[in-house]
């Protein structure tokens, strides 16, 4: 797409805030994610549709967007998709085969929770697929002592008899 500066752009949106925003994450499978302001460091919600107007089905890591952003009492969200200055690193398929020959496979995602008392969590995997649940041994054998939501992490996990079960973890990126 061409690239416009911030103040030809605000001629013709005149009543309107321009903002260039980075990409937290976006998952293409659920139809969301999350881009973060430069002039206004919030969460702000993108849903699909922003990008469909404009014929993409998805960002990757390392994108960068000018849009329009709206302040709700419910958060901020994207009302307008202006230009994707950088659509990202789109991996083509998500999900590797972990090259350890243990069975595993890996996949790039973001923490959803984790409850330190309970010693279990979730991760939001980027393949759009059901949660990945990480148990406190796994964080233990990764050397890691904490996660918080919003942290990139890169999963190695297992098929189990309820799901999808990490057996280690990196963190990528702090929220």
């Amino acid at each position: 797409m061409a690239s416009h500066s911030l103040e030809e752009l605000s001629k013709n949106y005149s009543s309107k805030q321009i903002s260039r925003a980075k990409l937290k994450w976006f998952n293409s499978a659920k139809g969301f994610g999350f881009v973060v302001p430069e002039d206004n460091p919030v969460d702000a919600f993108l849903h699909i549709t922003q990008l469909q107007k404009i014929g993409l089905h998805g960002l990757g890591e390392g994108a960068e967007i000018l849009c329009i952003i709206d302040r709700r009492e419910k958060g901020a969200i994207v009302t307008e998709l202006i230009e994707v200055i950088f659509q990202g690193q789109i991996p083509e398929n998500p999900i590797e085969i972990d090259e350890a020959g243990n069975g595993a496979f890996k996949v790039l995602g973001i923490v959803k929770l984790y409850s330190e008392s309970k010693g279990f969590g979730f991760i939001s995997p980027d393949d759009g697929l059901k949660d990945i649940f990480v148990h406190k041994t796994c964080l233990d054998s990764s050397e890691i002592s904490e996660l918080y939501p919003g942290q990139r992490v890169r999963i190695s996990y297992k098929i189990a008899d309820k799901g999808r079960e990490a057996t280690g973890i990196e963190i990528i990126a702090n929220p």
